[in-house]
C-alpha cells in the first residue's frame, strides 16, 4: 500500500492509505456503525430508481455524443463511470420519460463539464453559459458545452415560465461564480497555501454542490412550478440550505478517497486538519452531522406555513422530490465507480459511508460546536 499525503493528511497520519477498491477485500462488518448515513423510509421513493433509468442512460449518452462529448475512449470511460442512468434514475425516480430524460441530460452534462473545464480552468466566461441557457448566445463557433446548454435551454423554454427560467439562470450564475472561487481555493492549496477553514469550505460546498438549480429541476420534473413568493419565503430558504448541505456531506463522504487521491479539497480532510484529529474521527463527525440534518429537514418541513391549497399541493410534491434527490444523489455517490474506484483506509478502518433506511440515528460521535 502506498502512503498518501493529500489535503488534511497530517504528517503523523502514517496509517492513511488510498488503494484500488478491488484490492481492498472489504466486508460489511468492516464499516463502523457510526459511518452509516441514515434516512427514514419516507425519503426513498417506490421504486427507489426509475424503471426508465436504462433508457435515460442510453439516450443521454447519445445526446452527449451528438455534441462531441464521449467521443474519445478517455471521455467515454469517464461517462461510463458516471452511470448516468442511476444518476438521474435514483435522483428523479418518479419523473416521466421526457422530463426525466431532460434532467438526466442536464445533470450529466453539468457533471462532465464541471470535471473537464470548471474544476481545472479559471478563464472560462460565466456569462456565456447563462446566455446559452437563456437563448441569447451566438452559436456559430461556440464550444460543445455552450451548444449543449443552448439545446437544453430551448427545450426548457417550451414548458417553463419566464420567471422559472430566470430563477434557474440566477442559481446557475451563483453556482458558476462559486465554482470559480472554489477552483481558485483548490489551486492555491495545491501550490502550498493554506486550506480554507471548515466553516468557509462548508459555505462554499453548500453552493458548489449544485442543489439550488436542482431544486428548480425538481419542479420541472414534477410538472409544476412553485410561485416566486413561496420560493422566497424564509422557511423555504432554510429548507433548501439544509438539503444542499446534506448532498454536500454525502458528496464529500462518498468521494473522500477520490479527493485524497487527486488532491482536491474535502470537508472531512479539512475538518481533520483544522481540529488536529484522525481522519476517521472527522469522518464520523461529518456522518453524525448529516444524520442530524436529515431530522432537521423533516422538522423544518413539518413547521412550514400554508401557502394556499394549490401551492400546498405543489409544495408537498416538491418536498418529496427533494427528499428523493438527497437520498438518490447520496446513494449514487456511495456506489458509482466515479467515487468508489478507490477506498481510503485509516489502518484497517475503511472510510465508507453506506446509505441505510432507518429510524435510528447514532449520537455518540462528537458534534461540532
Amino acid at each position: 500500500m502506498a502512503h498518501t499525503r493529500d489535503c488534511g493528511a497530517r504528517p503523523f497520519d502514517h496509517e492513511l492509505h488510498v488503494i484500488p477498491r478491488a484490492t481492498a477485500r472489504l466486508h460489511d462488518h468492516d464499516v463502523p456503525e457510526l459511518f452509516k448515513l441514515r434516512f427514514p423510509a419516507h425519503w426513498a421513493a417506490t421504486p427507489r430508481k426509475s424503471r426508465l433509468a436504462t433508457a435515460w442512460e442510453r439516450d443521454t449518452l447519445q445526446w452527449l455524443r451528438s455534441f462531441g462529448m464521449g467521443a474519445t475512449s478517455k471521455e467515454a470511460d469517464r461517462l461510463r463511470k458516471f452511470v448516468c442512468g442511476d444518476y438521474g434514475g435514483c435522483s428523479f425516480p418518479l419523473a416521466n420519460y421526457e422530463r426525466g430524460l431532460l434532467v438526466t441530460q442536464y445533470i450529466s452534462l453539468w457533471l462532465f463539464w464541471d470535471d473537464l473545464q470548471v474544476e481545472s480552468e479559471l478563464a472560462w466566461d460565466v456569462s456565456e453559459f447563462v446566455a446559452a441557457l437563456e437563448g441569447r448566445h451566438a452559436l456559430a463557433g461556440a464550444s460543445r458545452y455552450v451548444l449543449a446548454w443552448a439545446d437544453l435551454g430551448v427545450r426548457l423554454r417550451r414548458s417553463q415560465s419566464e420567471e422559472w427560467l430566470a430563477q434557474l439562470c440566477s442559481t446557475m450564475r451563483q453556482w458558476l461564480d462559486n465554482a470559480k472561487h472554489e477552483t481558485a481555493i483548490a489551486q492555491a492549496w495545491a501550490r502550498g497555501l493554506a486550506a480554507p477553514s471548515y466553516a468557509e469550505a462548508l459555505a462554499c460546498r453548500n453552493v458548489s454542490i449544485g442543489m439550488y438549480p436542482t431544486f428548480l429541476l425538481d419542479e420541472f420534473a414534477g410538472g409544476f412550478e412553485l410561485s416566486a413568493s413561496t420560493r422566497a419565503h424564509p422557511s423555504l430558504q432554510a429548507l433548501r440550505h439544509t438539503a444542499a448541505g446534506l448532498v454536500g456531506f454525502g458528496n464529500d463522504l462518498g468521494g473522500i478517497a477520490k479527493d485524497l487521491k487527486s488532491g482536491w479539497l474535502n470537508l472531512v480532510s479539512i475538518l481533520a486538519a483544522e481540529d488536529d484529529e484522525r481522519l476517521d474521527d472527522a469522518f464520523a463527525r461529518v456522518v453524525a452531522q448529516h444524520n442530524a440534518d436529515v431530522l432537521t429537514f423533516d422538522r423544518q418541513a413539518a413547521e412550514l406555513p400554508s401557502f394556499g391549497e394549490e401551492q400546498d399541493l405543489s409544495l408537498r410534491a416538491w418536498l418529496d422530490a427533494v427528499r428523493h434527490n438527497v437520498f438518490g444523489f447520496t446513494s449514487w455517490e456511495s456506489t458509482a465507480q466515479r467515487y468508489q474506484e478507490h477506498v481510503a483506509l485509516v489502518g484497517s478502518i475503511p472510510l465508507l459511508a453506506p446509505v441505510t433506511l432507518s429510524s435510528e440515528y447514532p449520537s455518540r460521535a462528537r458534534s461540532r460546536p
